[in-house]
């Protein structure tokens, strides 16, 4: 199926448990049903780790590593509390807060390892701000504000016991992106 060295990329995720699921999904939908259906809005709820690009002739390897090093870490609990929104030049983007960010610092510790292995890949991007996208609006929409407001007035709050990962690759191929696997780990 692939050429040798054609460009891979492996997106990690932490996958959330099936009640906390269903609550980014309500908000989920509500964001689509008042602000129409926009970039991310369809996307399943989650928390994106790492980004990192291989060609395929290292994706075998690169993904052993991964899901070694992801043995090595413990369940653990995270708050989900709240919501606020990144704005960049071209959109708005709203998102679920992680209260106690400072759960993942293991797994990022561990993560962390995986850059410094020979052969690590072309792009290897461990994400900042642990988040669970709700939804994205163009910049010009003046209605995001209204929202976030209505959202933050009335904020959801839960725990959930986070013990799998969610690994997706893609391949670059005739000019686009395509998905070749995704399917969950465990912990």
């Amino acid at each position: 199926m692939f050429k040798v060295e054609e460009e891979c990329e492996i997106l990690l995720f932490l996958t959330l448990p099936p009640e906390a699921e269903s609550i980014i999904k309500d908000q989920k939908k509500e964001f689509r049903d008042l602000l129409g259906n926009e970039e991310f809005s369809h996307s399943k709820p989650h928390i994106t780790l790492l980004t990192w690009k291989v060609t395929t002739d290292r994706l075998v390897s690169c993904s052993k590593k991964l899901s070694t090093t992801l043995a090595c870490c413990q369940p653990f609990s995270i708050t989900i509390s709240g919501v606020d929104a990144f704005v960049s030049k071209k959109s708005k983007t709203m998102y679920s807060i992680i209260k106690n960010p400072e759960q993942l610092d293991n797994v990022y510790k561990q993560l962390s390892s995986l850059k410094q292995q020979p052969g690590s890949g072309s792009y290897f991007k461990i994400y900042g701000t642990p988040h669970i996208t709700i939804g994205q609006s163009k910049i010009e929409n003046k209605g995001f504000d209204t929202l976030l407001t209505i959202f933050q007035k009335d904020p959801i709050s839960f725990d959930c016991l986070i013990s799998e990962y969610s690994v997706r690759i893609n391949y670059f191929k005739r000019g686009k992106w395509s998905t070749f696997y995704e399917g969950k780990l465990g912990v």
